[in-house]
Order: C-alpha cells, then structure tokens, then sequence
C-alpha cells in the first residue's frame, strides 16, 4: 500500500507551515464513530471501535484547540450578511465543489457506463440474458483493486487522472462489446468476458500511475506503511459497514422481485430502473467525495463556518439536480425503457414505475451527498446504525408487506423500501442541521496531533499541500 496518502486541504486555509509527513494513513478528521449525541448536536463515544479508541468529545473542556467566538479570527469564511455576499460564497464554494467533483463524478460515470453498455448488449440478445446479467457481474477482483487506488488518487488530488482512464476504459469496453457480442458471436459469454478485460484495465492503469508517477505520495513499501494500521482497519470496517448497507439494500429489492409471479420481467423493469437511477447516481457519487473532501479540510483547518457553507451549497445543489432528474423520467417514461429493450411488454411494465423511479432519484440526490458530509466529518460509525435501522428494521419489511401481504407487486416492494430510504435521509439531514461545526472542527485539529504525530505542526495552506 502507499506509504503516505495525500489528504487535500483549504485553499483559503490561514497561513502556517505545511505538515509535511506523519505515519497515518487517513484524513485527520475521519478516524473516529459516534454513538450518542451531545447537546449542542455533536458525537462523542464510537460505537464500532474499541474503548482503546481516544475519548475525545466535542463537550470536552479540557481540549487543546479551541474556536474562539469572535466571526473574524482563526481565518475563517466572514459571516453572511448580505445576498451578494451570499452569492460570492455561493460561487466561491460551487467553483471547489466542482474542481473536485467533476472529475470523480466524470470518472465514476465512465465506469459505471461499462456495466450498462454491457446491459444493454445484453438486453438486445433476450431478456433472459438481461437478467443474468443484471444480476451476476463477475468483477469482484478487479474492484479490488481499483477501489483503494481510486480512494488513494482522489485524496492526492489527481482527480484529472482518474477521468482520463475512466473515458479510456470505457472506450475499450465498448469495442470489446462489439467485438465479442457482436462480431464473434460469443453472447452473455462475452459480455462477461468484455467486462473483465476492461475492469482489469482501469485496474492496472491505475496502478501503474500510483507507482510510476505519483510521486509525492508513493515511494516504495516501507514499514511506516504498517504504522497504526489497526486505527485504519476500524475507520474502514466503519466505512465497509456504512456503504454495504446502502449497496445491499437496493440489490435487495432486485433480489425480492425475482420471486413474484413473472419473475423475468418484474427483474428485467427493476434492473433497467435501477441501471437509470444508478446514472443519475453517479453524479450524486462524485459529489459526495468532493463534499467529503471540503468539509474534512475545512474542519482540519479549524473553520467551522466555512464547512457549514460547503455544506449548503452542496445540499442546494443537489437537490436542484433531483428534482431535475425526476422531471426528466416522468416527461420520457414511455421513451427510455426502449434504449434496453424492444420486448413492448417489458416496456411497459418499465413505465407504470418511472413514478417511483422519479421519486427514487429525488431521495438519491441528497442521500449521498449527507452520507459524503458524515464520511467527512467522521460519522461512519452512527450512520452505519442509522442505515441498519432504517433500511433493514423499517423500510425491508414494509416493502414485503406491501409486495407479498398487500399484494402490490414491484411497486409495493419498491414504495416500501423508498420509505426507509425517506427516513435515513431525514435522520441524516436533522444531525447536519443540528451538528456544532465549532465542536466538530476542535475534534479534527485535536486528531492532527493524536492520529498524525505531529504535536507542533500546522495546518497546510492549499488543496495539494497535505501529506500524511
């Protein structure tokens, strides 16, 4: 693994000397849980990790670091006091919010256009092979590999290198589809067989740039590789446990569907209403590591105010995108389902749901983005509970009560588990309005010095500045 992971910081951080190496892999910030709640809206004791893990709360008087109350001081955003001020703030914060995102969201679109090119080759051979298709993707080592190394670009900054071979892999993908399904006649066989290829391409491209030019961040293995290694392991069990339920959930519903009568095409309507939201859902994906990235370097950097700024902005935005996207399935309803398929029954059975893919993409839009503000802010462990409950303890049974008791069919499934979606995405928004910024930015310095070993360092001043 990379010895150091470079982790973005403020442009408009104050001024100090740079940090320059420590022995912890991860954002100074991120490396804890929460369980409860404190009264001014902050997360103290964590709930995955160990009690060996610090005992640092936001309530805590004794802390090193601490925000003073004047608006001016410690470098952070001025106050908002007019619509014009509003509206550079607005600019400023959507100008970084999309130098990041942009190219994750390019990159993550590129790649996840290989999984519907592939459905869409194999749409048109049967809705059999649609099926088989949309439900086994064999690709698991290739992410592998490619899921740490695309974490460890994106905290270096190199956000430009993964859009690149994002495009170029799928480029790829979509001749080997060609050749191999349509040319040589190889069928599901060689759908699978295109995917492999170019999943391992992206892969490896992304390997070779990590060793062969990352240079500020990749210097060979050495032991500090293994330094507080432990302290990593728990924040990604957290992470693991944080998105797998979100994953799982919506691959739930795929999986139910599958046991209805007409099983064939309630999977087929499902997986093509899936593969649009999964689209749409890439954008939101994009945003929510850039917003990840912005409010672990504002907290970092100890501007409360700035994070909470970044985090609107964000929040507007996506929800503009939403309910863009919504009015865009219900106005083509009848018109999409025909890019994956020419089966007229299937078609129509794709199109008495777009309603609920339409308020599907409108939830998706801000669900990702609050779980990129938790990631940022070190919450994975409570969300990871937060998803438990409600995807699995509420929304999972109402779904099988409306499809299987009520007898609703997919719609039922689906608007049951759409409802555990709805209060996640509530809870999420209610702890980001009630969280104390000030509290939360203490914590992140005060892991600076505990996580990063560099008791009488200071904050970098620029987004490449950070290595850790």
């Amino acid at each position: 693994m990379p010895r150091h992971a470079a982790v973005p910081s403020s442009s408009s951080a104050p001024p100090p000397s740079r940090l320059r190496k420590a022995n912890s892999p991860r954002k100074a910030n991120g490396a804890r849980g929460h369980s409860t709640t404190t009264a001014t809206g902050g997360y103290t004791e964590p709930l995955l990790f160990t009690s060996r893990s610090p005992r640092i709360g936001p309530a805590s008087k004794n802390m090193v670091v601490a925000l003073h109350d004047d608006e001016h001081d410690d470098g952070d955003a001025p106050a908002v006091r007019s619509p014009r001020a509003a509206w550079a703030v607005f600019a400023e914060e959507s100008r970084r919010l999309w130098a990041i995102g942009a190219p994750i969201a390019f990159n993550i679109i590129c790649l996840y256009g290989t999984n519907s090119t592939t459905q869409i080759f194999a749409g048109h051979i049967g809705n059999r092979e649609l099926s088989a298709v949309a439900i086994g993707l064999s690709v698991m080592f290739a992410l592998a590999v490619n899921f740490p190394t695309q974490r460890f670009l994106q905290a270096q900054s190199k956000v430009a290198v993964l859009a690149w071979v994002g495009f170029a892999a799928l480029a790829a993908h979509v001749g080997l589809l060609a050749l191999f399904v349509s040319v040589l006649g190889w069928g599901v066989a060689g759908a699978a067989a295109a995917y492999d290829v170019s999943s391992w391409l992206t892969s490896l491209s992304q390997v070779a740039y990590v060793v062969g030019w990352c240079r500020d961040g990749w210097t060979g293995l050495s032991r500090a590789a293994f330094q507080e290694l432990w302290a990593f392991v728990k924040l990604s069990l957290a992470s693991a446990v944080m998105l797998c339920l979100e994953i799982w959930y919506m691959m739930v519903l795929v999986v139910l569907t599958g046991h209805l009568d007409d099983a064939e095409i309630a999977v087929d309507s499902i997986s093509i209403c899936m593969n649009i939201n999964g689209w749409e859902g890439m954008l939101f994906i994009g945003l929510s590591a850039a917003i990840s990235v912005r409010v672990s370097n504002e907290l970092g950097s100890g501007r409360p105010r700035a994070t909470k700024y970044a985090v609107m902005v964000v929040l507007a935005q996506s929800l503009a995108f939403g309910l863009l996207a919504m009015v865009l399935i219900l106005a083509t309803r009848t018109q999409f389902p025909v890019i994956f398929t020419g089966d007229r029954h299937l078609q129509k059975a794709v199109s008495n749901i777009a309603y609920l893919l339409a308020v599907t993409m409108v939830l998706n839009s801000i669900q990702p983005v609050i779980s990129g503000v938790a990631v940022g802010s070190g919450w994975q462990a409570v969300v990871a509970y937060i998803n438990l409950g409600c995807y699995y303890a509420f929304g999972l049974p109402l779904g099988l009560i409306f499809g299987y008791v009520l007898r609703f069919g997919v719609q039922g499934i689906w608007a049951g588990m759409l409802c555990g979606t709805a209060l996640q995405t509530a809870i999420l928004t209610y702890m980001v309005w009630r969280t104390d910024w000030k509290a939360e930015a203490s914590l992140a310095l005060e892991r600076v010095r505990i996580w990063g070993g560099q008791q009488h360092q200071k904050l970098p001043t620029s987004d490449q500045d950070v290595v850790i």
